[in-house]
């Protein structure tokens, strides 16, 4: 009898302190969600502004239970008023199904045993604004979103946006649909996330042909860590593997895009890595050529760049609402501030290739630069540059037979023949190689035509002759002999 007391007080016990911390869970969740609200909806207002809109992200509702709790949240976004048409206002709503820890049932029935403060199941409403949404994607739920936030602060998740028909207007859009998955650490310290997708199509009607969009296989991923000393550090890839853009019956095409990049922020200096592989470039289905572009830079203050940047942008958005504010030295000196800040880094940009290739042969250009704010402004454009470049080299190569295939293409889109788009781009990648040779811009090695410009110092060496930088800023830029 003693021990048939003790199960059920165990149990009773059990079950009361299950209550209680799934209470408090539930608590805890609300606490993080609306944290949460907060920071989505800064994001989503400057996103929204860069866009030329205005958006907001609003709690409607929040109903709170022991075990499990609702969540209503809205999305509003305002296109603003423009050459005469009136402001236009959409709404989106959010249901958020959160289901308390330290064991969330979802997570139990999926053989999840690790404790956590809540597992929620996000999905977008069906509201007049997005009727249209839902018709397309034949009447289920065009996306929903499945979050798990961990006691320790990490938050995990997968997203799904459903397969998509439109046809409205002889406008259509056909969409396989999205996934993605994302994760992030407590605190900030590190954001993962991916998306892939197999295919969509927009088309729409034009009197002289339809003009349509359609890409395959698209595939992002997107890491960003924080160091023990500060360092932020972003990773991005993007993947597709053709990308068609048809226009008055000409047809445009990419295949097998690679682009990455790489960047290191510290205080005050970032560094970045870009690359982009072109693995097939056509012209109505005829395939012209491929191209790469690996490009770096060190030292860039983007504090400075990002703040001379909003300096600007205020400035016209003044101007565009018509505020007339008087502007002396004082503001003009504010810009510049941001300006020499920038270059007092000593910023590095390099293009250590960019290659054109085709059938025919290969193009490149590389160059790297090195700046530097000058000690006073207030003298002659050379003389600014002099201080300004540090070091600077360039190298063009430009195989003609290459280049005219490239021209050649941009001819037969027009309706020339094969043959005479390809024999009239030839004459012209020739007559521009004389004419630049003969004017002493570069000089012939190996069948192609190639330009050397190495500065420092104050002294260029352009294809192996040696000028001070005011005779070479002469001889580019005024056209001086």
């Amino acid at each position: 009898m003693k021990k048939r007391v003790w199960v059920i007080v165990a149990v009773l016990a059990l079950g009361a302190a299950w209550t209680g911390t799934a209470w408090y869970t539930g608590q805890q969740a609300e606490i993080r969600l609306a944290q949460q609200v907060e920071r989505i909806n800064a994001d989503v207002a400057h996103l929204a502004e860069k866009l030329g809109l205005t958006a907001a992200v609003e709690t409607m509702s929040f109903e709170r239970g022991v075990f499990t709790s609702r969540a209503r949240y809205g999305l509003n976004v305002t296109k603003r008023a423009e050459a005469g048409q009136p402001a236009k206002e959409s709404r989106l709503e959010f249901l958020a199904q959160i289901e308390h820890g330290p064991f969330p049932w979802s997570r139990l029935s999926a053989g999840d045993l690790v404790p956590a403060l809540a597992a929620t199941r996000i999905q977008v409403e069906q509201t007049p604004d997005s009727e249209a949404w839902f018709a397309a994607a034949k009447g289920v739920t065009p996306m929903h979103a499945e979050i798990l936030a961990r006691f320790g602060g990490n938050v995990s998740g997968n997203m799904e946006m459903a397969p998509v028909e439109y046809t409205k207007d002889g406008t259509t859009l056909s969409f396989s649909g999205m996934t993605g998955q994302a994760s992030r650490q407590a605190g900030g310290k590190g954001l993962v996330f991916s998306v892939a997708s197999d295919r969509a199509t927009f088309s729409e009607p034009n009197p002289k042909g339809d003009r349509r969009l359609s890409m395959q296989a698209l595939a992002v991923a997107y890491d960003a860590s924080v160091s023990s000393d500060g360092i932020e550090k972003e990773v991005t890839k993007v993947a597709i593997k053709q990308w068609d853009v048809v226009s008055d019956k000409s047809v445009f095409t990419l295949k097998d895009i690679a682009l990455a990049i790489d960047t290191s922020e510290a205080a005050t200096s970032t560094d970045g890595n870009l690359s982009l592989d072109l693995g097939g470039i056509s012209v109505r289905n005829k395939h012209v050529a491929k191209a790469r572009l690996v490009a770096g830079m060190r030292n860039v203050d983007m504090n400075s760049l990002r703040a001379f940047r909003e300096f600007y942008e205020a400035r016209e958005k003044e101007k565009a609402a018509g505020v007339e504010r008087e502007r002396g030295l004082g503001s003009e000196l504010v810009g510049m501030s941001h300006v020499v800040k920038f270059l007092s880094a000593k910023p590095e940009f390099s293009l250590s290739s960019l290659e054109l290739e085709t059938a025919s042969g290969v193009s490149t250009l590389q160059f790297d630069v090195k700046l530097d704010s000058p000690m006073f402004w207030n003298r002659s454009l050379a003389g600014i540059l002099k201080e300004l470049i540090q070091k600077l080299n360039v190298r063009l190569a430009i195989s003609t037979d290459n280049l005219a295939d490239f021209l050649a293409a941009d001819l037969q889109v027009e309706g020339v023949s094969d043959a005479e788009a390809l024999s009239e781009a030839r004459r012209r990648v020739e007559d521009m190689r004389d004419q630049m040779v003969q004017r002493g811009w570069g000089k012939i090695e190996q069948g192609k035509f190639v330009v050397n410009l190495a500065y420092s110092d104050g002294q260029a060496d352009f294809n192996g002759e040696r000028f001070p930088v005011e005779e070479l800023f002469a001889k580019l830029v005024l056209g001086a002999k």
